[in-house]
């Protein structure tokens, strides 16, 4: 990597008194224009396609080209044009010596097929019916991060020098950010239902058209928390369930899952008391007809169905609860 830097007249990719023993610590131009710009790239590509094949294994139905959708397409081509520009000009006016600006023009073009990639990947949410991205919602995220050291360095660069000495470098640069930043704030709202997904309901739960963000902090509930800092809440004043949440339809699959042990169960059962007649191997075969006898009564089919149907949410609260636990206790010592 440092070779290739040094091809393109930049820095090493790591420099310790620069980046450390200094009093004013940045990065080297070879790792802004290399690591900070490939590593939103790298995290779309390589986790693209397992991202579209969960996509394509789970339909919840189209999506309508909304406001929202329109928004997104448009400021992604912006961006892309502005990566396919910049590799043009490079290449038209470096023609001679294209050989040395190979970091400048590899960069710009992965940015913008990757910009690309992330509206296919938008679409494609909108055909199978996703409201709300996680997948690229961290995208934006890790590119806006990345993004913000040579934000620093150019608003530095700008104050020490002025920004007439390279005003169309600039004016792109800062252009390109605040799209960015508009593309991660438009990916923390959630789109429309989809076709044929609508129901109306009296008082209907905004968790059904709450984005991912407002499911986590939990956004979603603000409303009801500030009518009842207002006035007392009545029983009309709360929500429908969702049918998801109704006891119906959570009885009705748990009593699914059920049967299909009972049945299970059952079968073991018969063969063992088909060998039994046949009279083979009677001491082994009654042991395990204890036994099954013995985890039936003490609940470990009943624990074993609960743990089917409800252990990946038990799991990811107690993760969440492992982590947020962690954090607590290292603070301190972090700050020591």
């Amino acid at each position: 990597m440092d070779a290739f830097c040094r091809l393109s007249g930049l820095d090493p990719l790591w420099d310790w008194n620069r980046t450390w023993y200094t009093a004013n610590p940045d990065l080297t131009q070879c790792f802004q224009n290399t690591v900070l710009v490939w590593v939103p790239c790298i995290y779309l590509w390589l986790l693209a396609p397992f991202y579209c094949l969960h996509l394509y294994c789970h339909d919840s139905g189209r999506i309508r080209m909304s406001c929202l959708c329109i928004a997104k397409m448009m400021l992604g081509f912006l961006l892309a044009s502005f990566g396919f520009v910049e590799f043009f000009y490079i290449l038209l006016e470096r023609s001679q010596e294209i050989q040395q600006h190979m970091v400048f023009l590899l960069s710009p073009i992965i940015r913008s097929m990757t910009v690309i990639l992330a509206l296919c990947i938008i679409q494609l949410e909108r055909i199978r019916g996703c409201r709300s991205s996680v997948f690229l919602f961290l995208f934006w995220v890790l590119a806006v991060v990345c993004s913000l050291v040579p934000l620093r360095a150019k608003i530095q660069l700008a104050m020490d020098e002025g920004i007439a000495s390279d005003i169309v470098r600039y004016l792109a640069f800062f252009s390109y950010f605040t799209i960015q930043l508009a593309q991660l704030f438009l990916c923390c709202f959630a789109d429309k239902a989809p076709e044929g997904k609508t129901v109306l309901e009296k008082n209907p739960c905004p968790v059904k058209d709450a984005s991912f963000l407002s499911k986590i902090l939990f956004w979603w509930f603000t409303g009801l928390v500030v009518k009842g800092y207002r006035t007392p809440l009545a029983a009309e004043d709360l929500w429908t369930l969702r049918e998801e949440d109704t006891s119906r339809k959570i009885i009705s699959a748990v009593e699914e899952d059920w049967t299909d042990e009972c049945a299970e169960l059952q079968k073991q059962e018969k063969a063992l008391a088909s060998g039994v007649a046949l009279g083979k191997r009677l001491p082994d075969q009654a042991q395990l007809l204890r036994k099954l006898q013995k985890e039936q009564s003490s609940g470990f089919f009943l624990l074993r169905t609960l743990a089917r149907k409800f252990g990946l949410y038990f799991l990811t609260g107690t993760l969440c609860i492992v982590f947020h636990d962690a954090f607590m206790f290292a603070i301190p010592q972090v700050l020591r």
